[in-house]
Protein backbone atom coordinates (compact mmCIF):
# COMPACT_ATOMS: atom_id res chain seq x y z
CA UNK A 1 0.00 0.00 0.00
CA UNK A 2 1.05 3.17 -0.87
CA UNK A 3 1.87 6.11 1.67
CA UNK A 4 0.27 9.37 1.62
CA UNK A 5 2.38 12.37 1.25
CA UNK A 6 1.73 15.40 3.64
CA UNK A 7 -0.47 17.54 2.60
CA UNK A 8 -0.85 20.92 4.44
CA UNK A 9 -3.53 22.05 2.52
CA UNK A 10 -5.17 18.94 4.64
CA UNK A 11 -6.72 20.81 7.28
CA UNK A 12 -7.39 17.02 8.69
CA UNK A 13 -4.33 15.57 7.75
CA UNK A 14 -2.36 18.67 9.70
CA UNK A 15 -4.45 18.55 12.34
CA UNK A 16 -4.50 14.35 12.92
CA UNK A 17 -0.35 15.19 12.83
CA UNK A 18 -0.26 17.88 15.04
CA UNK A 19 -2.02 16.04 17.85
CA UNK A 20 -0.21 12.88 17.06
CA UNK A 21 3.03 14.94 17.59
CA UNK A 22 1.82 16.82 20.60
CA UNK A 23 0.59 13.33 22.14
CA UNK A 24 4.41 11.84 21.79
CA UNK A 25 5.54 14.16 24.44
CA UNK A 26 8.70 15.81 21.92
CA UNK A 27 11.55 16.81 24.03
CA UNK A 28 12.30 20.73 24.26
CA UNK A 29 15.33 22.57 23.60
CA UNK A 30 17.20 23.58 27.03
CA UNK A 31 20.32 25.57 28.34
CA UNK A 32 21.25 22.36 29.83
CA UNK A 33 20.81 20.64 26.36
CA UNK A 34 22.88 23.10 24.36
CA UNK A 35 25.53 22.66 26.21
CA UNK A 36 25.36 19.03 25.62
CA UNK A 37 25.70 20.22 22.11
CA UNK A 38 29.04 21.51 22.19
CA UNK A 39 28.01 25.25 23.33
CA UNK A 40 29.68 24.14 26.26
CA UNK A 41 31.95 27.61 26.37
CA UNK A 42 28.57 29.33 27.90
CA UNK A 43 28.47 27.40 30.82
CA UNK A 44 30.12 30.49 33.01
CA UNK A 45 28.02 32.68 31.49
CA UNK A 46 25.03 30.62 32.32
CA UNK A 47 26.65 30.46 36.19
CA UNK A 48 27.00 33.95 36.29
CA UNK A 49 23.63 34.78 34.27
CA UNK A 50 20.55 36.45 36.50
CA UNK A 51 17.57 34.17 37.13
CA UNK A 52 15.36 36.53 34.48
CA UNK A 53 18.41 36.09 31.73
CA UNK A 54 18.32 32.22 32.24
CA UNK A 55 14.45 32.23 32.52
CA UNK A 56 14.37 34.50 29.48
CA UNK A 57 16.83 32.29 27.43
CA UNK A 58 14.81 28.54 28.40
CA UNK A 59 11.20 30.21 27.51
CA UNK A 60 13.13 31.29 24.25
CA UNK A 61 14.27 27.67 23.83
CA UNK A 62 11.34 25.82 24.77
CA UNK A 63 9.50 26.85 21.42
CA UNK A 64 11.60 24.19 19.46
CA UNK A 65 12.45 20.54 19.41
CA UNK A 66 15.75 19.03 20.81
CA UNK A 67 18.20 19.92 18.57
CA UNK A 68 18.59 16.23 16.67
CA UNK A 69 15.02 14.86 17.50
CA UNK A 70 14.02 12.55 14.63
CA UNK A 71 17.56 12.20 13.43
CA UNK A 72 16.91 15.51 12.00
CA UNK A 73 14.09 14.49 9.96
CA UNK A 74 11.09 17.27 10.19
CA UNK A 75 8.41 16.32 12.31
CA UNK A 76 6.05 16.52 9.81
CA UNK A 77 6.73 14.59 6.35
CA UNK A 78 9.38 12.66 8.40
CA UNK A 79 12.11 13.34 5.89
CA UNK A 80 15.50 14.35 5.44
CA UNK A 81 15.20 18.32 4.49
CA UNK A 82 16.89 20.84 2.27
CA UNK A 83 17.02 24.69 3.34
CA UNK A 84 17.36 27.77 2.09
CA UNK A 85 17.23 31.19 3.34
CA UNK A 86 14.62 32.55 4.25
CA UNK A 87 13.71 36.37 4.39
CA UNK A 88 13.75 36.84 8.05
CA UNK A 89 17.31 36.99 9.69
CA UNK A 90 18.25 33.27 10.79
CA UNK A 91 15.34 31.80 9.75
CA UNK A 92 15.78 28.65 6.95
CA UNK A 93 12.66 27.24 4.73
CA UNK A 94 12.46 23.51 4.52
CA UNK A 95 12.47 22.49 0.64
CA UNK A 96 9.76 19.67 0.78
CA UNK A 97 7.34 21.75 3.41
CA UNK A 98 8.52 25.10 3.49
CA UNK A 99 8.14 25.34 7.08
CA UNK A 100 11.02 27.68 9.11
CA UNK A 101 13.67 26.46 11.24
CA UNK A 102 15.68 28.75 13.16
CA UNK A 103 19.86 28.96 12.27
CA UNK A 104 20.65 31.76 14.34
CA UNK A 105 19.66 32.15 18.37
CA UNK A 106 20.59 35.04 20.22
CA UNK A 107 21.15 34.42 23.70
CA UNK A 108 21.66 36.86 26.94
CA UNK A 109 23.63 35.22 29.54
CA UNK A 110 26.29 37.19 32.45
CA UNK A 111 24.54 40.61 30.14
CA UNK A 112 26.52 39.51 27.54
CA UNK A 113 24.69 38.66 24.11
CA UNK A 114 25.71 34.99 22.49
CA UNK A 115 25.26 33.88 19.18
CA UNK A 116 24.21 30.23 19.14
CA UNK A 117 24.16 28.68 15.27
CA UNK A 118 21.99 25.70 15.55
CA UNK A 119 19.49 25.01 13.01
CA UNK A 120 16.80 23.94 15.27
CA UNK A 121 12.74 23.10 14.26
CA UNK A 122 9.70 24.49 15.80
CA UNK A 123 7.99 22.22 18.62
CA UNK A 124 4.86 20.74 17.61
CA UNK A 125 3.23 22.85 20.61
CA UNK A 126 3.76 26.20 18.94
CA UNK A 127 1.66 24.88 15.99
CA UNK A 128 -2.23 25.88 15.58
CA UNK A 129 -5.19 25.24 13.50
CA UNK A 130 -7.66 28.12 12.95
CA UNK A 131 -11.10 26.65 13.50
Amino acid sequence: MEEKMFDFSNKEMVANKLQKLLNCNIPKMSLEKLLERGYSHLKPFIEDATEAEINECEEYLLKYCEAGYNGNKDIFSDEKCCFYWGLNHGEMVTNDNGLTRTAYHYLTLAGKKHKVELLLQYHPSCYSIEE
